[in-house]
């Protein structure tokens, strides 16, 4: 975000409470697109309060708005009315809240090994008429097959890698899936964006999508913890650089910073955007 810090904390905080009240009128009227965060990011841009969460796709015009705290994606696109040229999402977390925004002949597939949040993601869907949305009852891995999952208290935090939940309320054994061999199985021919949040397994994710990566181009947004093993992140550092990626980090007042795979004292983890070259 360009301008004076004055300037872009005002900007960031009425982004976020706009963001607020969007979800708020959602929830009160379902099956009705909202589009405030959109319409507030335009308005800051004329303004020249460019909001670096704000993100650009190249070839279509396409905007993934990621606000502070959490990646939490707002994604319009020409191809809400064109049928064409359907934008294709992969989420390998709960999000399918703006699915939307994808269009009529867009596809969008939400991953949650978690049955119960499977079920809150299915009531969601069906309440919004989401019918372009496919909920996964698996978890995104670096291999097909099962796993354990390690249900944390609080949801949200729940993780198939066992350090990241400290006091597991529950264990469940859960099919796993590599993103190539749902590709493969779906016969998507193109998949535009992948957003990932899965609590410390991103990079394993990443891996299972090597063939997609290579051949389809998506832009990637994921977390990054900084305790991810050293062979795995390695390996994760070495696809997407090898594929031409360009890596920058996200702050949580929206700015963009270049992203190093080094150790960071000051975080645990951060959100990161991967644009293809």
């Amino acid at each position: 975000m360009s301008s004076s810090p004055a300037a872009r904390r005002l900007s960031l905080r009425l982004l976020l409470g706009v963001a607020a009240v969007t979800r708020r009128l959602q929830a009160w009227r379902p099956q009705r697109p909202l589009r405030g965060v959109q319409r507030l990011v335009r308005w800051m841009e004329r303004r020249g309060l460019h909001f670096a969460g704000a993100v650009g796709l190249p070839g279509a015009s396409t905007r993934t708005s990621t606000a502070a705290g959490g990646q939490s994606a707002r994604c319009s696109s020409s191809a809400r009315t064109s049928r064409r040229w359907p934008t294709r999402c992969g989420s390998t977390r709960r999000r399918a809240g703006t699915a939307w925004t994808w269009g009529p002949a867009g596809r969008v597939a939400a991953f949650e090994p978690d049955p119960a949040l499977a079920g809150r993601i299915r009531r969601n869907v069906a309440l919004n008429g989401f019918r372009q949305v496919a909920v996964i009852e698996k978890a995104v891995d670096g291999r097909s097959g099962q796993a354990t999952f390690y249900v944390a208290a609080q949801p949200g935090k729940s993780s198939l890698v066992a350090a990241m939940v400290a006091q597991p309320a529950q264990r469940l054994v859960v099919e796993t899936v590599t993103l190539d061999d749902f590709l493969r199985e779906r016969g998507w021919p193109r998949l535009d964006v992948i957003k990932i949040d899965v609590e410390g397994n991103d990079c394993r994710v990443l891996l299972g999508g090597r063939e997609a990566l290579a051949r389809l181009r998506p832009f990637v947004a994921f977390e990054y913890h900084y305790e991810t093993a050293p062979e795995v992140a390695g390996a994760a550092a070495e696809l997407l650089g090898g594929l031409g990626y360009t890596l920058w980090g996200l702050r949580l007042n929206g700015e963009r910073f270049p992203f190093a795979w080094g150790a960071d004292g000051s975080v645990d983890h951060v959100d990161v955007l991967a644009w293809p070259g």
